[in-house]
């Protein structure tokens, strides 16, 4: 009787899972359908809001499940770079939108991507529009941002809390140890940490002072942004962060990060008189995820044959192709949206934006091809974002121009292979492994000892790799290959630095990138075309009804651990050479 009812039990949740889930399909279609169509009407004296919280990606993912969400907790999952800035810009030109508000405590961007919001805001103020910031906490991104604004204001008894740069590492020695296990290592390059979590159980000596390079190059940008806009000493932002000096909210204003302390009520009044109105119910406002879908005329042409291909390279560089994963970089997918953009002959010019740390050495081999191939047909400009490191780099190299922001990490010339033998720790809990060869030689299976062959393919592999990997970085920046390998090694640059060192060609943002590719390309009007496309809403609804089970479990449980955990995994299945650089180092 029990196993009957627990059968019955089973039958109907699945009857009921059953008949909901074309109920919410229907939902979110619909949800869609009305988001898609209705139609965005800006008043006069509008004030654009943006809510710094919202998290910023580098390019808009409007899959059916974040549009529906967005609509049901009235607020955006995320949204991207191109759009705030975009937003900004157009807004700068709007008659109707007279200034933008800026809201929330905890800024979503990464410091490359806030800096090129802080010159969008820059610009939107030069035309004679105000921006101004409200909050009762501000973290060290939200006083990097509001910097920008006219007027910074914080609730009484909030905080300002600004402080220094951190990059904290995890290091995995002392666990591998204890479960008995081994980590064989393959590298070239005496910078390239990636592997050292599974060396040593602190940061070698070399690592350590490359990042503190970089580190300190962050924070010069960043002490010196906000020094420059609020007219303060940088040595006054040193002293208030050295000290975490942000006990109370005055001590904010005493250094200059606030104009004025207020509560929201009192903020809502300059607002209404600056604005000339009655009441807060008289304020016209409209949310950046709103105000995208609005079009104004900035004096352009309607309509250009010319296009300018944004080509996305955002996240880990993966072998193959998978098309319902668009936070990664897959190198047969990545290879043939440019290889289309370079064939396309109304694409006149191609941007590449990278953000990606690297990965798969073969991956990124691909798409450097199909990079070099395009710039031999049409410009090629490359933006980076936070990260452009290792395969990242490798992807970059054969651009006809490199722009990157002052706090891009790039470099990071290098690769690795790390092999694991779990053999010993599983005999702890009572599995053995035995087997049969039909050579004398075979792969690693991650439960065996390697053997001195084994051990001499590896790093064989990875010193052609990297003699590769230099060889395409020196033709493309027109350097020595000696040149190239002095500054390689693996070691990570910030990006003010790899200017100096000739990796980076200029400081910029993505749209300083658009206009050097019009220029190379010779064209005034053009159009801007983002790559890959988007799938339609009914096979993002399949794919993200069909994610992973075991990869959402897992990061629920283990959080940000659980892509280490993945990439030991794919070692122990497949192991290659990686051109990564590792974030373990967190810039917090």
């Amino acid at each position: 009787m029990k196993q009957f009812l627990i059968t019955l039990l089973a039958v109907v949740v699945g009857g009921l899972l059953l008949s909901i889930i074309p109920f919410i399909l229907c939902c979110v279609m619909l949800a869609v359908a009305l988001a898609s169509d209705e139609a965005k009407v800006v008043e006069p004296k509008t004030v654009l809001q943006y809510n710094i919280d919202t998290q910023i990606v580098e390019r808009d993912a409007e899959s059916p499940t974040t549009i529906f969400y967005d609509i049901l907790f009235d607020r955006p999952t995320a949204i991207g770079l191109s759009t705030i800035i975009d937003n900004i810009d157009k807004a700068a030109v709007d008659p109707n939108i007279v200034g933008i508000c800026l809201e929330g405590s905890t800024n979503g961007a990464s410091f490359a991507q806030t800096r090129e919001i802080r010159s969008a805001l820059e610009k939107f103020r030069s035309n004679g529009k105000f921006v101004y910031y409200h909050a009762q906490v501000m973290d060290r991104g939200a006083i990097y941002l509001a910097s920008a604004a006219d007027k910074v204001y914080l609730a009484p008894e909030g905080m300002a809390m600004l402080y220094g740069l951190t990059a904290q590492g995890e290091f995995y020695k002392g666990l591998i140890d204890k479960i008995d296990a081994d980590v064989e290592i393959f590298r070239h390059g005496k910078f390239k940490s990636a592997v050292e979590p599974y060396m040593v159980e602190e940061m070698s000596e070399a690592s350590r002072r490359q990042t503190q390079q970089f580190v300190d190059a962050i924070w010069s940008t960043v002490r010196g942004d906000i020094a420059r806009s609020r007219s303060i000493d940088e040595k006054v932002i040193d002293a208030y962060a050295d000290k975490l000096d942000f006990a109370t909210a005055q001590s904010a204003v005493d250094a200059g990060l606030v104009d004025s302390l207020l509560y929201y009520d009192q903020f809502i009044d300059i607002l209404t008189n600056k604005l000339g109105v009655k009441s807060v119910d008289d304020i016209e406002t409209i949310s950046m995820q709103d105000y995208k879908s609005v079009y104004v005329d900035r004096g352009g042409k309607a309509f250009s044959d010319n296009v300018i291909a944004v080509v996305y390279a955002e996240g880990e560089i993966f072998d193959g192709d998978d098309s319902s994963d668009t936070q990664n970089i897959y190198g047969d997918g990545m290879a043939e949206t440019i290889r289309d953009a370079r064939t396309d002959d109304d694409v006149k010019a191609i941007v590449l934006r990278v953000n990606s740390p690297g990965g798969s050495a073969l991956a990124s081999d691909e798409i450097w091809r199909e990079v070099k191939l395009a710039a031999e047909a049409k410009p090629v400009v490359v933006s980076m974002g936070q990260y452009a490191a290792s395969g990242g780099y490798y992807i970059s190299c054969a651009a006809n121009y490199i722009y990157a922001q002052p706090s891009t990490l790039t470099g990071s010339i290098g690769v690795f292979a790390v092999v694991p033998n779990f053999e010993r720790t599983a005999g702890k809990i009572g599995v053995t492994f035995d087997e049969v060869r039909s050579s004398a030689e075979g792969i690693p299976t991650g439960f065996t000892e390697l053997t001195p062959a084994q051990r001499v393919f590896f790093q064989q592999s990875v010193e052609s790799c990297y003699a590769s990997f230099i060889a395409r970085c020196a033709e493309g920046r027109h350097m020595t290959v000696d040149q190239i390998d002095e500054i390689g090694q693996g070691r990570v640059w910030a990006g003010v630095d790899a200017v100096e060192i000739g990796l980076v060609d200029s400081i910029g943002s993505l749209d300083d990138a658009i206009a050097k590719a019009a220029q190379l390309a010779g064209i005034s009007d053009y159009e801007i075309e983002e790559l890959p496309e988007a799938e339609d809403s009914f096979t993002q609804i399949m794919s993200e009804l069909g994610l992973d089970a075991r990869a959402f479990v897992g990061r629920m449980l283990f959080g940000e651990a659980y892509i280490k955990l993945q990439q030991l995994e794919r070692s122990i299945e497949h192991p290659s050479v990686n051109a990564r650089m590792e974030v373990d180092y967190a810039i917090r």
